[in-house]
């Protein structure tokens, strides 16, 4: 295994450390109020309030946030509750706890992890299309399924474990499927 060096410019160093500026609330600290930052934000503590995040918002785990949040990316490894609107993507790792109203464009959710409220997907086309509006107050017409819930988002709890665990609980990846049981062949036969 062969090591380089690179010799990087002084004026990129200094954009670089400009660009990656990131802001902390340690474990010991609690904020409550608005808090907005231009930059990354990670959160060891407690916040409650309005937070604003134009970079990656990072709640560690033990971190607690119940809060209206609006964030480029956000990786939940602690708890959030309230709201979070990522304009990019949301990733929920296995120790993170969601349970609030999300709107993300990409959702990523590891396994153990727990979302628990409602969601709604927006695609990049639909991004493209609502700022080509330009403040248009027409909402396009939502399409309701039978059970009477739009077609864009619905309630959804889940809790990301295993798939033995999963077939064993009887949990399904969608809401109004039933688990299959395995016992059964592809005609609805017992093969006993």
């Amino acid at each position: 295994m062969s090591m380089r060096t690179a010799t990087v410019p002084p004026d990129t160093l200094a954009a670089q450390s400009l660009e990656g500026s990131r802001s902390l609330i340690d474990r010991h600290t609690t904020v409550e109020g608005t808090l907005a930052t231009p930059h990354d934000l990670r959160i060891e503590g407690r916040v409650t309030g309005v937070l604003q995040c134009d970079g990656v918002l990072y709640v560690a785990a033990g971190a607690e946030v119940d809060a209206d949040i609006a964030a480029t990316d956000a990786i939940v490894e602690g708890t959030i509750a309230g709201s979070i609107t990522c304009s990019g993507r949301l990733e929920v790792r296995s120790t993170g706890v969601v349970q609030a109203v999300v709107k993300t464009h990409r959702l990523v959710i590891h396994e153990g992890a727990v979302l628990e409220g409602r969601l709604d997907m927006e695609s990049v086309s639909d991004a493209a299309e609502t700022d080509a509006a330009e403040g248009s107050v027409e909402t396009p017409a939502e399409v309701a399924d039978s059970s009477g819930e739009s077609a864009s988002s619905y309630s959804y709890l889940r809790n990301f474990s295993s798939p033995a665990a999963s077939s064993s609980r009887g949990d399904t990846d969608l809401p109004g499927q039933e688990a299959r049981d395995d016992s059964d062949d592809d005609t609805g036969n017992n093969p006993t």
